[in-house]
């Protein structure tokens, strides 16, 4: 099986977008590496987006090699590990946007993952089944026997940006709520530019 290369960050296009989320103002964007790059699974740079109201948006692309590693539940390989992204104990929301929430450090954290091309909520979600399929319904050529017998079968990129929001200890949950959508779809537009 072949290798895989570290994905790219689309950082001006997700500044962009992000700079429209209203009610708060984007104060800082840090960059920073990870050292939990594998051989089954890169990062791009993580960007930290901190808001004047003290919320916090992680964003970084993770490329998993394995299909069965494509995902965040149950101790997934697009997280696990990583310990600027890894929420312990998660629970998952079970209802649109599909996410996990749960304690990153010392803070309350919603996290997803989006599949680079994905343009409507529903295609945002945390599941293996969900996330591969998102990836393979993009894929618009048809394989057949004798592609895979001959092993030039097109090779799927398992990559998603991972979205991570701790809100503000001010707001309330529907505040809450509807920045978390209004993020989701910001960094989808980002990505499809």
């Amino acid at each position: 099986m072949p290798g895989i290369s570290k994905p790219t960050f689309p950082s001006e296009n997700m500044k962009e977008s992000l700079l429209q989320l209203t009610s708060r103002k984007l104060i800082s964007v840090k960059t920073f590496q990870s050292t939990s790059d594998s051989a089954d699974r890169k990062l791009s740079s993580i960007h930290l987006y901190h808001y004047s109201d003290g919320s916090n948006i992680l964003a970084t692309i993770v490329r998993v090699r394995k299909r069965d590693d494509f995902k965040i539940e149950t101790y997934g390989l697009l997280t696990k590990g990583i310990p600027e992204l890894y929420i312990k104990n998660p629970r998952s929301t079970n209802s649109v946007p599909y996410s996990i929430y749960g304690l990153l450090g010392n803070r309350d954290s919603l996290q997803t993952c989006i599949v680079p091309g994905t343009t409507k909520i529903e295609q945002v979600d945390i599941r293996l089944g969900s996330l591969t399929a998102a990836v393979q319904s993009m894929d618009t050529t048809k394989s057949n026997l004798l592609t895979k017998l001959l092993g030039t079968e097109k090779v799927h990129d398992y990559s998603c940006l991972v979205l991570t929001f701790q809100a503000s200890t001010l707001s309330s949950p529907l505040e809450r709520s509807k920045t978390w959508v209004s993020s989701i779809e910001l960094a989808q537009m980002a990505l499809a530019r």
